[in-house]
């Protein structure tokens, strides 16, 4: 065993690009989210039997890659993988759910007959793609996620500005719906001291009027009592109500 996990990894590399050449939605999806290939780790290092319960599916797979090629345990990981594209592909594109879905997909097989099936894709993919050409298929593979990269850049980029534009456009809404509510709160006050300046009664009109009708009273209180000096009184009349001294 290695000291290290480098020589695992380098060998587990290889399974991204295996995984575009069966399903390229399923490579990119993964690749989009960002999860790399630590999803296999155990996979390689265990052969599978971290993951699996069942015994006898255990001892067939352990038997395969012993007569097999190093890299077989890949082969079957790619094909696994790509024949879970449904479920893969209905998660959002986020690291950690893919990553908790992917991992658990070998424990999902529990036949004899499903396993064998895995093998003999896993054979032919080893045939059309055999370990020779895995360096070609991995620059290809490399070129591709650099292609994502910018692809995703340029999508976060166009998110930011819509983020931005929608925001000033709030922002300028915002204040023109502050401006027209100070607008119609001065109408409304405007309105409403209009309104009492109506309701409240002119005093100059009521004292005069009250004063008219007074004299007048007091005339025909002074006539009716044949009271000759009317002239005099009234003057006297009119400097209590003026409040002036007789």
């Amino acid at each position: 065993m290695e000291s290290t996990m480098e020589g695992t990894l380098k060998l587990l590399l290889n399974i991204m690009p295996l995984i575009d050449t069966i399903n390229s939605q399923v490579s990119e999806h993964i690749q989009r989210a960002e999860l790399g290939v630590i999803f296999g780790l155990s996979w390689l290092i265990t052969w599978y039997s971290h993951v699996m319960d069942n015994l006898k599916i255990i001892l067939r797979l352990y038997d395969f890659f012993i007569a097999s090629h190093p890299l077989m345990p890949v082969y079957l990981g790619a094909v696994m993988v790509s024949d879970h594209a449904e479920l893969i592909l209905e998660i959002d594109c986020d690291m950690a759910s893919l990553h908790t879905v992917i991992t658990k997909i070998p424990s999902k097989i529990n036949s004899s007959e499903k396993i064998e099936s895995y093998i003999q894709k896993a054979l032919h993919l080893f045939k059309i793609h055999p370990p020779e050409s895995l360096e070609e298929l991995n620059q290809k593979w490399l070129e591709k996620c650099q292609q994502i990269q910018e692809e995703e850049e340029l999508k976060r980029q166009k998110e930011e500005e819509f983020y931005l534009r929608q925001r000033f456009k709030n922002d300028k809404n915002n204040q023109q719906l502050n401006k027209n509510s100070k607008i119609v709160k001065n109408k409304k006050f405007s309105l409403i001291r209009l309104k009492e300046n109506r309701l409240k009664p002119n005093k100059f009109l009521f004292g005069l009027t009250f004063t008219v009708g007074v004299a007048a009273v007091a005339m025909y209180a002074l006539n009716s009592n044949g009271i000759k000096d009317t002239p005099d009184l009234v003057s006297k009349f009119y400097q209590f109500l003026t409040l002036k001294d007789f």
